[in-house]
C-alpha cells in the first residue's frame, strides 16, 4: 500500500499540494520558472533554425533548397510566435493554459526532426529523442505528464524513422532509453515540491516563531520601564542571547553610579481622602505624563502611589545628573501646564541626588521584578523629602523648585552653570535625619534658560562620550550595555526632541 502510495506521488507530485495554503504559491513560482525558461528556449530556437540553415545545411549541401529552406525557418517562425506571446503578461500567459503553445511547438519540433532522417539520410536519429528530452525538460510537467507527452510524440515520429531505415529494434531501444532518462530526470519534481512544502512548513515556523517573539516583547514592553525593555531587546538582537539570558543579565543587581529623581504630591493624603476625581481626573494623568518624560530621557521609574522614584545609570554620572535634572526639568513643566487646565491642581515636589546605589531587580529571581536603587542616594531623597516639610522650606518651595544636595549640585555646576539658591539649613534649624554631614540644599528653578543650559550640556556630554568610544573601541564601565548604541533609537529620538522645554515655570 506504501509503494502504491509513493507511486502515485511520483507520477502526480502535486498531489501533496492538495488542500494546502501554499498550492497557489508554488503553482506562481512554477509558472514564472517555466516562463522565464520558455521565452530563453524559444528564442535559441530562432536563431539556431536560421544559423542552422546557413552553416549545417550549406556545409551538407543542402541549401539552397526549398525544402530545407521552408522547414528551417518554419520551425523559426513558429519559435518567434511563442516568444511573442510569453513577451507580453496577457493572452495566454494570464489563462490556466499558459503551456499549451509551448507543448505543441515542442511536439512540431520532436516531429519535425524526425523527418529530417527521411530527408537526409546522415541525420543522426537519436536527435529526435533528443529533442523529446529537451522539450520535457522545458515543459516543466509532472511525471505522469511528461511520459504522456513523451510517448504521444514518440508514436508520432517513430513511422518516420522506420521510413528511412531505423530498424524497430533500435528505435525500441531508443524510445526505452528515453523513458527511463525522462523517469530519473522527472522524478526530480516530487522532490521540489517535498522541498517546498519543506520551506513552507519552515517559513510558517519561523512566523510563528516571530510572532511569540512579538507577543512576548509585548507583554515584557508592559511590565518592565521601557529603558529596561530596550537593554533586554537589545541583548537578544545585538548580542544573540536567549530571552531568560537577557533579562537576567539586565536585571542582575549590580553596583552603579546612579542619579536619583524622587518625586512625590504635597499634600495628596489629605486631598485624596474623600476626592475621587482628584485621583482620576488629576493625579493619574499627572503620574502617567511625568513617567514618559522620565523615561524619554531614559530614566528607570518605579511608581508607589503617588511616588515617582527613578535612577538613571549611565556609564558617565555626570551625564546621569544631566538627564536626572533635565527630566525634573520637565516633570516641573508638565505639572504646571496640566494644573493650568485642570480644576484640581497637582503640587510636586522634585528631588535630585547621586551616588552610588544597587540597582536592577532587587526581588529576586522567584517574585515579581522589583526594579529600584538601594543605596545612600535614594535614602537621602527620601530623607530630603522628610526636611521639605518644615515650616521654613515650604516658604521657599512656595514656587515649583527642584531641590538637590550639594554633591549633586555642584556636580551638575561643572559642566552647566545654573540659575540656583543655596539654603543653609543649620541657619534654618533643618537637619537631614541619618545625613547630618549634608548642611545645605541647592534650589533650582525649572526656566527656561536652565533647561537650554542642560540640554546643550547633555549633548556636550554625549558628544565627548562617544568621541571617546570611537578613540579607544571601549566602554569605561564593564557592565555598560549598550554603550551610546541608542543614539538613533526611539528613547534617544523622543528624548532629543523632548530637550527644549517651552516656556518658564511659574
Amino acid at each position: 500500500m506504501k509503494f502504491i502510495e509513493n507511486l502515485i506521488f511520483l507520477l502526480f507530485p502535486q498531489l501533496l499540494l492538495k488542500k494546502k495554503a501554499w498550492a497557489e504559491e508554488y503553482h506562481r513560482q512554477e509558472k514564472e520558472a517555466f516562463l522565464k525558461g520558455a521565452r530563453i528556449f524559444f528564442a535559441l530556437a530562432a536563431f539556431l533554425y536560421v544559423l542552422h540553415y546557413y552553416t549545417v545545411d550549406r556545409g551538407e549541401g543542402l541549401a539552397p533548397s526549398p525544402l530545407w529552406f521552408t522547414y528551417r525557418y518554419s520551425m523559426a517562425a513558429i519559435a518567434l510566435v511563442c516568444l511573442i506571446c510569453y513577451s507580453f503578461k496577457r493572452g495566454i500567459v494570464s489563462s490556466r493554459r499558459y503551456k499549451w503553445p509551448t507543448i505543441l511547438a515542442c511536439a512540431t519540433f520532436c516531429f519535425f526532426q524526425a523527418r529530417t532522417v527521411l530527408w537526409y539520410a546522415a541525420v543522426p536519429y537519436v536527435y529526435s529523442f533528443l529533442f523529446v528530452l529537451i522539450s520535457v525538460f522545458i515543459l516543466r510537467m509532472p511525471l505522469a505528464s511528461s511520459l504522456g507527452f513523451a510517448i504521444a510524440v514518440m508514436g508520432a515520429f517513430l513511422p518516420s524513422l522506420i521510413e528511412a531505415g531505423v530498424s524497430i529494434s533500435m528505435a525500441f531501444s531508443a524510445f526505452s532509453v528515453t523513458l527511463i532518462f525522462i523517469i530519473y530526470g522527472q522524478s526530480r519534481t516530487l522532490f521540489n515540491v517535498q522541498l517546498f512544502i519543506a520551506n513552507q512548513q519552515n517559513l510558517e515556523t519561523q512566523k510563528k516563531v516571530i510572532e511569540i517573539n512579538l507577543e512576548f516583547n509585548n507583554q515584557l514592553r508592559s511590565f518592565l520601564p521601557r529603558e529596561i525593555y530596550e537593554r533586554i531587546i537589545f541583548n537578544m538582537r545585538k548580542k544573540r542571547m536567549a530571552a531568560n539570558h537577557a533579562i537576567e543579565e539586565v536585571l542582575r543587581p549590580r553596583k552603579r553610579d546612579v542619579a536619583c529623581l524622587f518625586s512625590d504630591i504635597r499634600g495628596y493624603t489629605k486631598s485624596s481622602k474623600s476626592n475621587d476625581s482628584y485621583i482620576l481626573s488629576s493625579v493619574l494623568p499627572n503620574i502617567k505624563e511625568c513617567t514618559e518624560a522620565i523615561e524619554a530621557l531614559r530614566g528607570i521609574p518605579r511608581k508607589i502611589g503617588d511616588l515617582i522614584f527613578s535612577y538613571f545609570d549611565h556609564e558617565s554620572q555626570d551625564i546621569n545628573i544631566c538627564r536626572a535634572l533635565l527630566a525634573a526639568h520637565h516633570v516641573c513643566i508638565i505639572n504646571n501646564d496640566m494644573n493650568l487646565i485642570s480644576n484640581i491642581e497637582v503640587h510636586r515636589s522634585v528631588i535630585i541626588t547621586s551616588g552610588e546605589a544597587t540597582v536592577g531587580n532587587v526581588g529576586g529571581a522567584s517574585s515579581a521584578f522589583e526594579i529600584t536603587a538601594l543605596g545612600s542616594p535614594a535614602n537621602l531623597a527620601a530623607r530630603i523629602d522628610e526636611a521639605i516639610k518644615h515650616t521654613a522650606m515650604r516658604t521657599l518651595l512656595a514656587s515649583t523648585k527642584i531641590i538637590c544636595d550639594e554633591q549633586t549640585a555642584l556636580a551638575c555646576f561643572r559642566f552647566a552653570a545654573l540659575e540656583h539658591q543655596l539654603v543653609p539649613l543649620d541657619e534654618l534649624g533643618i537637619t537631614i535625619r541619618d545625613f547630618s554631614e549634608v548642611t545645605k540644599l541647592y534650589l533650582i528653578k525649572p526656566t527656561r534658560a536652565n533647561s537650554e543650559a542642560l540640554s546643550n550640556a547633555l549633548e556636550a556630554l554625549r558628544q565627548e562620550k562617544q568621541t571617546l568610544f570611537r578613540l579607544t573601541g571601549s566602554s569605561d564601565h564593564p557592565d555598560d550595555p549598550y554603550k551610546d548604541v541608542y543614539k538613533n533609537s526611539t528613547l534617544a529620538k523622543k528624548a532629543s526632541s523632548s530637550d527644549d522645554v517651552p516656556g518658564d515655570a511659574a
